[in-house]
């Protein structure tokens, strides 16, 4: 048996150091992890499963590793529908239901806009260091009122429009994809002004 040693921690880990040492995550390098994120999302599209393109379908800070260089490493794809199950489990529900589109926590079916909503779950907490709510009706006020956790200002228009097209509450109101969501970050990204 071989392991491959990559230095490197869970998102989840770094969310609660973020909390713990009260040092948030500057927007540039909260960009970049996304875009690794959305890399690894696009990239296992050209996959097939089931005659459809492989979706991840629980996209979840603790199935995501940043390494040491900034990379980020996604795990867990092809076993999203099985962890949905953990939504029936009161102890595990609340942690979970943040990371999920509306229509994932009513259907429990992976799909590719459910992935592109986890993404942007994950750049709110990344850019405000606190998760949205699991309520999924609290999330738009959560949204509109956000607020940048390193600098203690509203989130910058240009991402906050990343930010409510990804986490529309219907799914075809979103990217239709993580490689559109990607394009969409990419252009903020190199725009220069991050």
């Amino acid at each position: 048996m071989a392991f491959d040693y990559t230095a490197s921690q869970p998102l989840t880990r770094l969310f609660e150091k973020v909390t713990e040492e009260g040092f948030p995550v500057p927007v540039d390098n909260a960009l970049l992890i996304m875009e690794k994120l959305a890399l690894g999302l696009s990239s296992a599209l050209v996959l097939e499963s089931g005659g459809q393109a492989l979706a991840h379908g629980f996209l979840h800070p603790g199935l995501v590793v940043v390494t040491n260089d900034g990379e980020g490493i996604i795990s867990g794809f092809g076993v999203g529908e099985t962890l949905l199950g953990l939504l029936d489990h009161p102890d595990h529900a609340d942690s979970i239901k943040p990371y999920l589109a509306p229509e994932v926590l009513v259907n429990r079916t992976a799909g590719k806009k459910g992935d592109v909503y986890s993404l942007g779950a994950i750049l709110f907490q990344l850019l405000t260091s606190s998760a949205l709510p699991a309520d999924p009706e609290a999330r738009k006020a959560a949204i509109e009122n956000a607020e940048m956790a390193y600098d203690e200002e509203p989130v910058p228009d240009d991402i906050k429009a990343l930010l409510t097209r990804s986490l529309a509450p219907r799914p075809e109101d979103r990217f239709s994809s993580a490689a559109d969501f990607k394009k969409q970050l990419d252009k903020l990204l190199y725009g220069g002004n991050y």
